[in-house]
């Protein structure tokens, strides 16, 4: 399961060795717009089994989990995130429910969230 980001993507077309990438042959950048720098923190989920036409349909999953988040403050490198373990990170914001999907059912997603173990209230 995975927590699905908002993103937006866009076409990037291009001559390369005398061949053309133009729509719909082209390629893609997919950047996220929204907020993805979440933490678990409950140990409660609340499993959803929905009527689906496709299993990993991307406006309706066969399948979602309910559960607690938090918003924090990753650690930044190279123009990347990462989470440095051994560190207690910073909340920024009030728990917050989040939905998470089946990984095929996302374009851009997190799979691997971090577990905070502190109490957010």
């Amino acid at each position: 399961m995975a927590l699905p980001i908002s993103y937006e993507m866009n076409k990037v077309e291009y001559v390369r060795d005398n061949v053309e990438r133009k729509y719909p042959y082209c390629d893609y950048t997919i950047e996220p717009t929204g907020d993805y720098q979440y933490g678990l923190i409950s140990s409660r989920f609340v499993v959803v089994e929905n009527d689906f036409d496709l299993p990993f349909d991307r406006e309706n999953p066969a399948l979602s989990i309910i559960t607690d988040c938090v918003k924090l403050k990753w650690n930044i490198n190279h123009k990347y995130d990462y989470i440095l373990c051994n560190k207690v990170e910073k909340v920024l914001k009030e728990k917050e429910t989040k939905v998470l999907v089946p990984y095929g059912a996302t374009y851009l997603r997190i799979g691997e969230i971090p577990c905070y173990i502190k109490e957010v209230k």
